[in-house]
């Protein structure tokens, strides 16, 4: 399994900058695994989707405000550390911004000398082991004085409510990000899904920079993910089999539940116990819950691999037609979906390739194409694309026109506009 294969195009115009209330008027993409029919609904509808005795299994943990911002102590420059999980005590494994700033001895400064760090230690990957001191108080309370809600980077809008960061039923401290999927259920929602007869479950697995890390291995299998803590308690391992007997479905709320639940089933059967996922864990499932419930991830993300056997996908998006979250979202790419492989393939941008944005999914679909069919010969009328078709040269042998007749005339090749 490649990459390549899960590329697509998502625009930064339709990734939502503040959260929607109340939380389930968000848009939900239902994709049925087993027709491949696509509907378009609200996440009120989810309910619609569940069934009596189903087990619906979220994960309860809570994020840290686990941002932090200071100053080195002997310079004054200025730092950034993101919090990643606790080692024991006071030491703590981090992200520092500048990292060329952060070297083993070197100390800083938090909210006005509340919180000073001293780095021990550097990772094999970059991240820091830094020592804490709290001036008052602990590690805890400091944070939530002078700390931020760790948000992803491609979300810039201030977030002036931090429990919009939470889910409604996190409980367990511990998280440098949220489990996203979980953030669109409401508390009456959960007493109309609890209404219906569908149990809730609980595990707890604190997500780690890991879940949204971006996957830069060629193949998938190769990526080594962050270890991460999670906990499995008895009444939820009951709840488990006892769906499972009963021949009812379990629903896993989000990809971290999804990974704490099938990581746990592949040393055996599912019964109360906790630890980390190791490293060497793979992301992609051979055994999933029978759905899964789970935000759309931009490419490379951990998460999207994960969704490949078809789920019930939400998406915090504002404007724009409902056909919109779905585009270029796909598992066979639609666009070669029937063409020979091994063929003469000709392709054409549709119109001009003139912006960045257009020369990205031009790229994405080009890429798909390639790996998906193996062209001996790919025929291409040139239209501002020399730059792409250049860094794609070791993949096949490409053949520049100038105009689109003459590329189709007498080659016997397939067209295809990306």
């Amino acid at each position: 399994m490649k990459t390549s294969d899960f590329f697509y195009n998502l625009p930064e115009k339709l990734i939502a900058q503040t959260p929607l209330e109340p939380r389930d008027s968000s848009r939900l993409m239902v994709l049925h695994k087993d027709s491949d029919e696509i509907e378009h609904k609200h996440f009120y509808d989810i309910i619609d989707y569940l069934e009596p005795g189903d087990a619906l299994i979220v994960n309860d943990s809570r994020v840290i405000p686990a941002r932090i911002y200071g100053q080195k102590d002997d310079t004054g420059a200025k730092i950034e550390f993101l919090l990643l999980r606790q080692i024991d005590g006071n030491r703590w494994e981090t992200l520092v911004k500048p990292g060329r700033k952060a070297k083993i001895g070197s100390r800083f400064t938090f909210g006005e000398g509340l919180l000073k760090a001293e780095v021990v230690e550097i990772t094999d990957d970059g991240n820091r082991i830094v020592n804490l001191t709290c001036q008052e108080g602990n590690i805890y309370t400091t944070l939530d004085r002078i700390g931020q809600m760790p948000l992803p980077p491609y979300i810039t809008e201030k977030l002036e409510d931090q429990e919009r960061y939470q889910t409604v039923y996190s409980n367990e401290l511990g998280s440098a990000a949220a489990p996203t999927a979980g953030l669109h259920f409401t508390n009456e929602l959960l007493e109309k899904i609890k209404a219906k007869g569908v149990n809730i479950g609980y595990v707890t697995l604190h997500v780690g920079l890991g879940t949204f890390r971006p996957v830069k291995v060629d193949d998938v299998t190769k990526h080594k993910m962050h270890s991460e803590h999670y906990e499995i308690p008895k009444e939820t391992a009951e709840l488990i089999k006892a769906t499972k007997a009963a021949g009812k479905r379990v629903i896993a709320v989000g990809t971290t539940s999804c990974r704490t639940l099938e990581s746990v089933a592949s040393a055996g059967e599912i019964k109360a116990c906790d630890g980390f996922i190791a490293t060497d864990n793979s992301v992609y499932l051979d055994d999933p819950p029978a759905v899964q419930i789970a935000n759309i991830y931009r490419s490379r993300a951990m998460g999207y691999f994960m969704q490949s056997h078809g789920v019930y996908t939400i998406g915090n998006f504002r404007g724009g037609s409902e056909e919109l979250y779905t585009d270029k979202i796909f598992r066979t790419p639609p666009v070669v979906d029937g063409l020979p492989h091994n063929s003469i393939i000709a392709i054409s941008p549709y119109g001009c390739v003139k912006n960045c944005e257009e020369r990205k999914h031009f790229e994405a679909s080009l890429y798909v194409m390639l790996d998906y069919l193996h062209p001996k010969v790919v025929l291409v009328y040139s239209h501002g694309i020399d730059k792409i078709l250049k860094a794609l040269r070791h993949k096949t042998q490409f053949v520049v026109y100038n105009d689109w007749i003459s590329i189709m005339h007498g080659k016997g090749a397939h067209g295809i506009w990306l």
